[in-house]
């Protein structure tokens, strides 16, 4: 995005060039505006993230052309391009990361405020999509929480200008030969990209080896607009239509869950390079994209990218939900305040008029100092310019708690199911010890459950085992989309209850997980039901089916730093996710119909006032680390309390 209104080395108002075109300004509002609508509205524009595709052809285009153009006539200057380059993307980008660090050292909490400041040093360092691809994963938060996640473009672009630059340079010194290698490159990103986006969506999404393909289309159309324009489509006007209609198909069509950008991304990326041919005469790009306020919105899409999410994202952090749809409205409208501002006050002086090297490494210094203290806010624990904020982030360690790569695996390992969970899941050596048997099977949330288990199996003395699998719910045959291999997996935990001859299976899962959405399969209640009456069969004495642990729809210690009040506060439904209740209700029912004992999650830890936050009135001990997964004292308090009221009945061998 860095380059979206620099359709020339120089800006039209610095000077009148014959070059510049303002329909590529309006190509640039047809991008922001569906991305800021998907942002802030995503149930109703719910593919204009592919918006940021169409900015990575834009870019694409301007920049090879201004070094295309400059290699042909001898005059290309790296510390020229580089410094067009910082003066064009420091200015607004400072801003608002400045902005985005100073915000949340007051709003934000310690956590919040850690994982802000590595965004803010990521950002200054155009490495924010590597930072955001490490993130990705089973437990990763929420992408409404990072005020910064929408600069995972920008980094790739500016990956491409630190790149390209320096291997067009090498292959024009030595070879000339430039187009073979934009069109190998774009051919090698977009196999590899079409590849991986099936088995690794998330690399594929990040990584700008599979996105560079996109930028290279722009590079392609370059070249040919400079050395072989007669090559460029005859029928302007049909082919800006076409490329429109590409463009809008891929925004109604695409979605969160399409495996984007595979072959998907094709329909943004073609639409903007088939615009862009058509040329500025195309009636389209003339009447439509050249409009006054088609081209006022793309000359500041730039500054309108880097304001809106910020805005929106911090909204959702305060109101701790979705915010309201006018409060959306209000942050869409203040985002193109302020990108004026910026645009008008801070970009055009220091882009343009003199002193350019002074201001070139002013803006460096600033964005060093800023990338610092986003780093000591990250390495502080959350304290960054101000004393106040000393609270550390609350943290637990669930891979101890749960025994993860032990007895709670990623159904993702490459390992075969026999050698995935490790000898002591299955409990003590039943040939020797007469304790009864407790099985704990199910994902997650199951994991969640073992300390309180564990701890009971001390007081109780009976034995526990634990078999429990990222991603898959306790159920026979269930196909999981997002975890192929959960169908072996219980397959596998189901032959080892019938080694291991239990007195008690508890089933336990993140039930709404499986609710249809996010490529998550829809829910089968009928497979339960089989599991349920498969264990039954073996026979096992007791089969307790466990609800839906309470569900917020954001970290509930989060949820508890805002509203916990010592001896007064500790429970609320700020945020919490109705889904929860509705499934725990629709699992008491089966359990009724199986006849198996039934422990409601939501019974035993919500009333009329809300959910507990807190396992004391003293002080914030949270029962859950993120939105759902019990902490130890959670796990202890739930099962401590489905054991006294009777609902867990547990086999006691102790006297």
């Amino acid at each position: 995005m860095s380059d979206r209104h620099n359709n020339h080395h120089d800006h039209p108002t610095e000077r009148q060039d014959s070059s510049y075109r303002p329909d590529i300004d309006g190509l640039r509002a047809i991008a922001v505006l569906p991305v800021v609508g998907f942002h802030a509205f995503p149930e109703w524009i719910k593919g204009g993230f592919v918006g940021v595709d169409i900015f990575f052809v834009i870019s694409g285009f301007l920049i090879s052309r201004i070094i295309f153009g400059s290699l042909e006539q001898g005059r290309f200057s790296y510390v020229e391009f580089y410094g067009r380059r910082i003066r064009r993307i420091f200015p607004a980008l400072t801003l608002v990361l400045s902005a985005c660090l100073l915000c949340g050292s007051f709003v934000l909490q310690a956590a919040e405020l850690k994982q802000l400041g590595q965004h803010v040093a990521a950002g200054a360092g155009f490495v924010s999509n590597f930072i955001l691809w490490s993130e990705a994963g089973y437990f990763d938060n929420a992408a409404n929480t990072k005020p910064l996640l929408h600069l995972w473009s920008l980094g790739i672009e500016e990956q491409f200008y630190i790149v390209w630059p320096l291997l067009l340079g090498v292959a024009w010194r030595y070879t000339h030969a430039v187009f073979p290698l934009t069109l190998l490159i774009a051919i090698t990103s977009f196999a590899l990209n079409v590849y991986a986006v099936d088995s690794s969506p998330i690399a594929t999404f990040y990584s700008p080896l599979s996105r560079a393909w996109e930028l290279m289309a722009g590079s392609i159309l370059a070249y040919l607009t400079l050395r072989h324009p007669h090559r460029l489509p005859a029928r302007q006007d049909a082919h800006s239509l076409v490329g429109l209609i590409l463009i809008v198909l891929g925004i109604a069509l695409v979605s969160k869950n399409s495996e984007f950008p595979g072959y998907w991304a094709l329909l943004p990326t073609m639409g903007a390079c088939l615009v862009i041919a058509a040329g500025p005469g195309a009636w389209l790009n003339r009447a439509l994209l050249s409009q006054r306020l088609m081209v006022w919105i793309g000359l500041i899409s730039y500054p309108l990218y880097l304001w809106h999410w910020p805005l929106l994202s911090f909204s959702h952090l305060i109101e701790g939900q979705t915010p309201a749809a006018a409060m959306r409205i209000g942050a869409v409208l203040t985002s193109l305040f302020l990108a004026w501002v910026t645009y008008t006050v801070l970009e055009k002086p220091i882009r343009f008029g003199q002193h350019r090297r002074i201001k070139t490494t002013a803006v460096c210094g600033v964005m060093v100092l800023i990338g610092l203290a986003g780093y000591q806010s990250y390495a502080r624990e959350g304290t960054a310019l101000f004393s106040w904020k000393r609270d550390p982030p609350f943290s637990y360690d669930w891979a101890t708690g749960y025994r993860y790569n032990r007895c709670f695996i990623d159904a993702l390992d490459s390992r075969s199911n026999s050698t995935a969970f490790a000898p002591e899941c299955s409990g003590k050596d039943h040939s020797s010890s007469p304790a009864p048997l407790v099985v704990l099977w199910g994902d997650s949330h199951a994991a969640s459950l073992y300390r309180g288990l564990d701890r009971q199996s001390q007081l109780l003395g009976f034995d526990l085992a634990q078999f429990n699998a990222s991603g898959c719910p306790p159920i026979l045959d269930f196909e999981v989309e997002m975890r192929k291999e959960c169908v072996e997996v219980n397959r596998y935990v189901l032959s080892r209850i019938a080694e291991l001859r239990p007195h008690t299976v508890i089933l336990a899962a993140h039930w709404a997980m499986y609710n249809g959405e996010e490529k998550w399969n829809k829910l089968d209640y009928d497979k339960l039901a089989r599991t349920i009456q498969r264990l039954r069969s073996q026979p096992i004495d007791n089969v307790v089916l466990i609800g839906h642990l309470p569900l917020f729809r954001s970290s509930q210690p989060k949820v508890g730093a805002r509203t916990f009040r010592v001896n007064a506060v500790d429970r609320t439904y700020k945020t919490f996710n109705p889904l929860a209740a509705e499934m725990d209700k629709k699992l008491n029912l089966l359990a009724q119909q199986q006849h198996v004992s039934f422990v409601s999650p939501i019974d035993l830890l919500c009333d009329a006032d809300g959910c507990l936050i807190s396992a004391s009135k003293e002080t914030l001990r949270p029962l859950a680390w993120d939105n759902s997964h019990l902490t130890e004292d959670g796990s202890n308090l739930f099962i401590d309390r489905a054991v006294q009221s009777h609902r867990l009945n547990l086999p006691n061998r102790l006297p």
